[in-house]
């Protein structure tokens, strides 16, 4: 789920605007069953290349 301005006075102290995760795994061959929530505050909504080189 998606709400824009979802964070209150968050990174920097200001409004970012978050998705929310909810989601389970079920591995039904193993009978384990995984459930967790997540939260992703969007920091910047500016897009720009970013190129890195490999080091050995």
């Amino acid at each position: 789920k998606f709400v824009s301005n979802g964070e209150k006075n968050s990174i920097g102290g200001s409004n970012r605007s978050a998705i929310y995760l909810d989601y389970t795994i079920n591995f039904k061959n193993l009978n384990v069953k995984y459930a967790t929530k997540d939260t992703l505050i969007v920091r910047d909504r500016g897009i720009k290349a970013e190129y890195f080189d490999v080091v050995n």
